[in-house]
């Protein structure tokens, strides 16, 4: 399976629910894209189809109160069927096993013993199987980032976890991988970014009332940021120096990052959907609250957080992995509830149009590093931008100058010509589509000639679609 053929939004802003409850109406004008919806039964069937319509990919999972490593039980298999039944692809099910609360008090949560990790990954891998044959995606297992060295410790669990399948399981994994598995990942990022001071230089830091989501100089990649060099040098998300002896995973990549290059040296993965599921900038609690968990980055503010988390987002669209799908903001009550009212994060995302992650055609298996770092993309013999049927031509004409001027493609009004040009000529087709018209793009372009490369552009106002041609045209990338 190929990176881009996952069903989802494409937009990188997710929302995590309080059990039970989660206002997709509000998650629609704040332009969500993820909603992670935890369910005690079947009763959120209704909140997952609002999503859907409203274009935001629900993620359900069945809650279950300290499974630790026990099987799915029947009725919850039930439940899942039927969410799939309502159209529902993305599941997830165990839940940051590092951590005690998932275990049944006084159980063993070593690791290391296979006596914890091989009954996990045994029902994990029975559970997955079942998800893949209803037509969905089950999430391989969370977990919390602690980097302590003691039985919660990641890195210590990922370790744990795939060395059994390696041994154990090899190729159902690798056959649960290949299918539509996606990992689950809980980036809880503390206060590991900043964004540099104009004309500053890389370790610039400005301070939180001059952050701006609508300009440059973001930083996100920690521990690999100049900051965190230039203080620890050489400290990667495996630890590699006095100061992180354990690892440092606290970050949006961290877990990521480690799991990533686990399954490429040991199952010969190429690209996996990671899906942050809960996390984000962990939100403060007043209005004078003011967060600096670690002392060598600026702290954030009640107002410094929205531009914060609206950059976090843009950045996971342009600049991380492109296996890296987005965040769930953990959770709707801290964001929207709180006894200081709704935080400004989501008026900002509603002020901001999301920025559409551009996602390729890499393989689930394989050697990706010729696809993504050396082989570079031809450009098409005919290159063709399409408007999909009641799109407001009007917002291309006044966007998309620029972007015409510099790469030249055709308009192409009649989807039939398609079929005249001969099928050895490379053909690429940019089709600009509100939300809900990528199916029928699929439908009508995808599944009747197979040859061409569809190149989608999703957008739902004028600014949206200006924004990601003129990003296209900074980099010098015809297709998305």
């Amino acid at each position: 399976m190929n990176l881009n053929e996952y069903r989802w939004s494409l937009n990188p802003r997710g929302m995590h629910s309080a059990l039970n409850y989660l206002n997709i109406e509000l998650l629609s004008r704040h332009r969500f894209g993820w909603a992670k919806i935890v369910a005690l039964s079947d009763g959120e069937i209704a909140l997952a189809e609002n999503a859907m319509r409203e274009n935001i990919t629900p993620i359900i999972r069945i809650y279950r109160e300290r499974p630790g490593n026990a099987p799915v039980d029947s009725l919850a298999l039930q439940q899942y069927q039927q969410y799939r039944d309502a159209g529902v692809r993305w599941f997830e099910h165990y839940n940051e096993p590092n951590l005690d609360i998932e275990w049944p008090s006084g159980a063993n949560k070593n690791p290391n013993d296979r006596a914890v990790v091989g009954p996990l990954m045994d029902n994990w891998l029975a559970w997955a199987e079942f998800i893949i044959s209803i037509g969905g995606y089950p999430a391989f297992p969370s977990l919390a980032d602690v980097n302590d060295g003691t039985h919660l410790d990641t890195i210590s669990w990922i370790r744990g976890m795939l060395n059994y399948l390696f041994d154990v399981h090899y190729e159902r994994f690798r056959t649960v991988l290949n299918n539509g598995a996606y990992i689950a990942v809980h980036p809880y990022i503390a206060n590991h970014f900043y964004q540099e001071m104009p004309n500053g230089g890389p370790t610039s830091a400005r301070p939180p009332h001059l952050q701006n989501a609508d300009e440059g100089g973001w930083h996100f990649e920690y521990p690999y940021d100049p900051i965190n060099q230039a203080d620890d040098p050489g400290r990667t998300v495996y630890g590699g120096t006095p100061l992180a002896p354990f690892g440092d995973t606290v970050s949006l990549l961290g877990s990521t990052t480690v799991i990533h290059d686990l399954l490429r040296e040991m199952f010969g993965v190429g690209a996996i959907p990671f899906v942050g599921t809960e996390g984000g900038i962990p939100p403060p609690v007043g209005l004078e609250d003011v967060r600096q968990q670690d002392n060598r980055y600026p702290p954030y503010t009640w107002y410094s957080h929205a531009e914060a988390t609206a950059a976090m987002f843009d950045w996971i669209a342009t600049t991380a992995p492109p296996w890296f799908f987005g965040v769930c903001l953990w959770k709707f009550d801290e964001y929207y509830l709180t006894a200081s009212g709704e935080l400004p994060v989501g008026t900002r995302l509603a002020q901001k149009p999301p920025m559409i992650k551009p996602v390729p055609a890499l393989p689930a298996l394989g050697d990706i590093d010729a696809v993504v770092f050396e082989t570079p993309v031809a450009d098409p013999d005919h290159h063709f931008v399409f408007l999909v049927p009641n799109f407001e031509t009007a917002w291309f004409f006044q966007q998309a100058e620029t972007y015409w001027d510099t790469f030249k493609p055709s308009l192409l009004s009649d989807l039939e010509f398609l079929g005249n040009i001969p099928p050895e000529k490379t053909v690429a087709v940019t089709a600009i589509t509100g939300p809900d018209m990528v199916d029928w793009l699929t439908e009508n372009i995808s599944e009747r000639w197979p040859h061409i490369r569809l190149d989608v552009i999703i957008v739902d106002q004028p600014q949206a679609l200006g924004q990601q041609l003129a990003q296209r045209v900074l980099i010098g990338r015809r297709l998305g």
